[in-house]
């Protein structure tokens, strides 16, 4: 047993000299909201795990005395159509959701090393890039009474880059300038069973 003891000893001593001389980044609560991810794994035929808060990262459904119940769905896996993410699935509210193709197209398009971390809101809260702005034409249209009709779901694909928004329905107290806003990165998929995916709120 020697053996092994002494060559984790050696190795755990050659680790410590590699990273000795990193710089330590203090990862502590200091990034602005935007600037914070979340991922979640969804399945279509798990009730408890199809539904997402989008601002705190918690599954939206849960049980209690015996029968399903929301806490706060933003976005919904397989409901009702398994081939399709939609947001603005509960209550009063609707939303918008854009493809904007593959992370690395998009990152081409933004002139950015990745298009997922790249796609941010500038100024007047617009992202200066006209496929992810038609967003904004789109909830324009919702708070004028227009309805979204299929606006609020794409079938998600491996790779690709979304952005969408849940907005109250028109008639209801808020529209688009109380809008939650969202980038999704579509991690991994399969159809009609299971979606990964990464997002930040804008």
């Amino acid at each position: 047993m020697r053996g092994p003891v002494v060559a984790l000893s050696l190795l755990a001593a050659a680790l410590s000299g590699c990273i000795e001389d990193v710089e330590v980044i203090d990862t502590g609560d200091t990034t602005s909201p935007a600037d914070r991810s979340h991922a979640a794994d969804l399945w279509a035929a798990d009730p408890l795990r199809q539904t997402l808060d989008l601002r705190t990262g918690d599954y939206g459904l849960f049980i209690q005395d015996g029968e399903l119940r929301n806490r706060q769905s933003h976005l919904g896996f397989g409901l009702p159509n398994p081939s399709f993410v939609e947001v603005g699935i509960q209550g009063q509210e609707t939303g918008v959701l854009i493809d904007l193709g593959t992370d690395a197209d998009l990152a081409v398009a933004l002139g950015a090393q990745n298009g997922f971390v790249g796609l941010s809101r500038g100024e007047g809260g617009r992202f200066g890039y006209g496929p992810a702005d038609a967003l904004f034409d789109r909830l324009q249209a919702i708070e004028e009474g227009q309805d979204g009709g299929d606006a609020s779901r794409v079938v998600p694909e491996i790779g690709h880059v979304l952005v969408g928004a849940v907005v109250k329905k028109a008639g209801s107290a808020a529209a688009v300038d109380d809008a939650l806003i969202v980038k999704i990165l579509v991690v991994d998929h399969r159809p009609d069973t299971f979606l990964a995916m990464r997002w930040t709120v804008l």
